[in-house]
């Protein structure tokens, strides 16, 4: 939404003005099977060019910007959002795509200096108040969100994103209740629309209410059916309810429908696992690894899946191009004796509140599977428990925990 701003404004221009320009210049504007890099070439010529009127070089840098974004080159984005401020200090759709792509790069305090001029510019700019909130979440800031959403919603009281947003805002501060009804105020307005009942399904899940979790999840997929993170909540909330049967046949259906999905062959990987499926689990989870060979989460379940299979682990040589300085590059150390538990544990600290809560509930929950697979009960129990205790309720490893804890003969989800 944001990162493409700008894009729509072609039609402000007339046609004859676009067909002056070069062969090369056209394909920035043109419609059609034209490559990212030909469409860059393109805007680079109407940019340069004296001929270029200011507000097609204005237009220009916008789009330019978009198509250095897709191809992941936030840099050279961000030096056109540069330009653009540079030229004209008051242009607040510049400083909200800056503040976009600064946050893509991590950089959240510089993208909060940017929504906060666009407030000063513009105090009823409500993407600014949206953005804003979005990345006070990412710094682990729930209540600074919280009030961003207030602000956008006094002045568009309809605006489903602000409930949805505030909705998640209130779930990582465990306030399902209040969740919920956010959930259920972007139902009202957007019944037809599946986002509202997928909000109130996770909030659902969260409150561990998984019989109403599972009858929102699959509203949402009625209403859209080719949405594949629904398909996984959807099978993720069987699980948890101990169905496995149904869970894996909602991943075999939504496999079938996306045979590149690796989110779903890792989840149906992890099912099967947990049901004592090896050989299938490893398949799987072989598969998720092939579609995204980065993955290093696939690469753990599948060490502990050849584990408990009894198989020779191949770890070391899987994960050689992995960056192991980057989470969770230190669950791979310890699964390969590289740290201690100690220093795996020194590893997960983080300054943001919600990155550290993320990071140890990995931390004890892969810790406790690595134990499970060397018969280290005791050890694993403990470790699980902590898991149950700690994780967030959205993570798989916080059901995978109880799982194994029924498996233990230790409880788990009621």
């Amino acid at each position: 939404m944001v990162a493409g701003a700008g894009l729509g404004l072609l039609g402000m221009f007339p046609p004859s003005e676009i067909r002056a320009q070069s062969p090369t210049a056209m394909k920035c504007h043109a419609t059609g099977n034209i490559s990212i890099d030909d469409r860059i070439a393109g805007c680079t010529v109407i940019i340069e060019s004296a001929s270029a009127t200011t507000q097609m070089v204005v237009l220009t840098r916008f789009r330019r910007a978009w198509f250095n974004l897709q191809k992941g080159e936030v840099d050279r984005a961000l030096e056109d959002y540069d330009q653009l401020i540079e030229h004209d200090p008051t242009n607040t759709r510049a400083y909200i795509c800056r503040a976009a792509a600064l946050a893509r790069k991590g950089e959240i305090d510089a993208a909060l200096r940017d929504y906060a001029k666009v407030t000063e510019l513009d105090p009823k700019n409500v993407e600014a108040y949206l953005g804003r909130a979005w990345d006070y979440m990412a710094k682990g800031d729930p209540d600074s969100a919280i009030a961003n959403y207030d602000q956008a919603l006094k002045i568009h009281p309809e605006n489903v994103q602000a409930y949805l947003g505030r909705s998640s805002a209130h779930i990582a501060k465990a306030e399902t209740d209040i969740a919920i009804a956010d959930c259920e105020k972007a139902i009202q307005i957007s019944p037809e629309r599946q986002h509202g009942y997928f909000c109130r399904g996770a909030a659902y899940r969260d409150k561990d209410d998984i019989d109403h979790a599972i009858s929102d999840f699959k509203r949402a997929a009625e209403l859209s059916p080719t949405n594949l993170q629904i398909q996984a909540e959807l099978a993720a909330a069987y699980s948890r309810r101990g169905d496995i049967e149904t869970s894996l046949a909602g991943l075999d259906q939504a496999i079938r429908s996306c045979p590149d999905g690796s989110a779903l062959y890792r989840a149906r990987g992890i099912a099967r696992l947990q049901s004592g499926r090896y050989q299938e689990a490893i398949d799987d989870l072989n598969r998720a690894s092939e579609v995204r060979p980065k993955d290093a989460y696939a690469q753990l379940w599948i060490d502990l899946a050849r584990r408990r299979s009894g198989q020779q682990g191949e770890l070391a040589e899987r994960t050689k191009q992995l960056d192991m300085s980057k989470w969770p590059g230190p669950i791979i150390r310890f699964f390969l004796g590289d740290v201690t538990f100690d220093g795996l544990l020194a590893a997960a600290d983080d300054s943001n509140p919600l990155k550290r809560k993320a990071q140890l509930c990995e931390a004890n929950f892969y810790a406790a599977e690595l134990a499970l697979a060397g018969n280290e009960q005791e050890t694993a129990r403990r470790l699980l428990q902590v898991s149950v205790d700690s994780c967030p309720r959205h993570f798989v490893e916080w059901p995978a925990a109880h799982a194994e804890l029924r498996g233990l003969g230790a409880g788990g989800l009621p």
